[in-house]
Formats: C-alpha cells, structure tokens, sequence
C-alpha cells in the first residue's frame, strides 16, 4: 500500500516540478552549446542570458518541490481530499510516511537537478584545473582533504533542505490540530521548531569550545587560524544534529497524528 501512496503522491508533485527541471536542463544545455561559438560580446551576453534562465528553473524547482510537498499534506489529509483519504483502511501513519518520503524524494531529485545543471553550464576543462589545484593549496594549507570536507558540507546542506521540509510537515500537523487560524499555527510552530534547533545547535557548539582548545580559539579568538581538524567537526556535528532534528521532527508528528486528525 505504501507504493501506491507514494506513487500518487509523487505524481501529483513532480508532475509541476517536472517542468522546472525540463527547461533548465534545455536552457543550461543551449547555454553550453553557445559557449562553443565564437568569443564575442554577443555570444558571450547571450550565454549568460540561458545560464542565467537555467538558474532560474532549477532554483524554483527546488523551492516548488518543499512547497509542493507541504500543499500536497494539507489538500490530501486536511482538506476536501481528506474525505477520501481517510476512508481509505489506511493508518493515518502511513499516508504520512508517503509524504515524507515522496518530499525526500523531490527534493534530493531537484538538488541533484541543480548541482548538475551548474556542473554542466560551468565546469570545463580550464576550471577543472583550476578547482584541482586551489583545491590542492587549500589541502595542503590546512593539512587535510579540502575534498573530503566538501562533501561533508555538501550532506550538511542537503540534510538542512530535508529538515527544512519536515518542519514544515510538524508544523503543518500542528497547526491544522486547531480550528481556527490553521495556517498561520502551522508557520508559528515550524517557526519554533527551527529556533529551537537552532538554540540547540548553538548551545552544542560552545560547549564543544569548553573542550577543545582549537575549537575554542576558532569561536572566541578573534583572527584565529583555520583549523582543518575543527571545521570538519562541525561538518560532522552538523550532519548528526540535523538528522536527529529531522527524526525528531517525523516522530513527533507522528505522535500528534495518532491522537487523530482534525479535517475540514
């Protein structure tokens, strides 16, 4: 059942998203196409113009896809979909999992869709061997694996994307518990949420300075060199405290959902 859930979900929100990502691979690959023709200011002005419009597909695309998400929970377990749905012998749990899924689903889809469609439109040989060798300095600058470390940053940014979509959910499912005002509940307890995180967040970090002399000097020291060592430690604090939020987030809004569903 699970499947089915999915699929219809995944139907009704990438079939707009679909969109965003078909003309900005078209724009980013004309852009490309460009860039093979004569250096000219008037070649050279148009290729920005398609880069330029790319961006602006695949960006949107992947602020539609949290949205989309967030729309399809509402119109599908609180609005007049809702009377269907919860006809349906289904935990409400599991229409929840759905979503969940299919919003981890869009959205690694249209991140994915925008790091290639900038890899395509800006990546060539010249700069290939220009990341290469600045990459190279910074490594041994810092005495580690800069590449590593952009990778690390890379999940923490994907897993802020995921939290930021499933605080949307908790506050969704909370907000719409009212009867009156669901909406603007629902912003002011995904609004909470993310503060709170983010006090959390701050809170392990400085306590994390009372026991590391180099973490400690980065954070209160000011001019203080960059330590290879504690910039990947908050990368990898970073990805667990946002996977833990996440998991927060979708367990106690399952918590919430068990208690019932207020439909319109």
């Amino acid at each position: 059942m699970l499947k089915k859930l999915l699929k219809y979900d995944l139907l009704w929100s990438y079939k707009l998203i679909v969109i965003y990502h078909l003309l900005g691979v078209i724009f980013a690959v004309v852009s490309k196409l460009f860039e093979a023709l004569p250096d000219t200011t008037f070649f050279i002005v148009l290729t920005g113009i398609f880069k330029g419009c790319a961006l602006s597909c695949f960006i949107p695309g992947l602020v539609n896809s949290i949205i989309r998400s967030w729309v399809r929970l509402i119109n599908n377990m609180y609005k007049d979909e809702s009377h269907l749905t919860h006809t349906i012998p289904v935990d409400i749990r599991m229409h929840y999992l759905s979503k969940v899924l299919s919003g981890i689903i869009l959205v690694t889809v249209s991140t994915l869709f925008l790091l290639g469609g900038v890899a395509l439109m800006y990546l060539n040989k010249n700069s290939i061997v220009v990341i290469k060798e600045y990459l190279n300095i910074l490594s041994t600058t810092m005495n580690g694996s800069f590449g590593v470390l952009i990778v690390l940053l890379a999940v923490v940014l994907i897993l802020e994307v995921l939290l930021i979509t499933l605080i949307g959910y908790f506050g969704i499912i909370w907000g719409y518990s009212f009867n009156n005002h669901k909406l603007i509940l629902s912003i002011a307890f995904g609004i909470v949420f993310h503060f709170v995180c983010n006090m959390f967040t701050i809170i392990v970090i400085l306590i994390s300075g009372l026991f590391n002399n180099a973490f400690y000097k980065m954070l209160f020291e000011p001019n203080a060199a960059l330590d290879y060592n504690v910039i990947l430690m908050i990368a990898i604090m970073s990805i667990v405290l946002y996977s833990l939020y996440t998991i927060l987030a979708y367990v106690i809004s399952n918590v919430k959902l068990k208690k019932g569903v207020n439909i319109d």
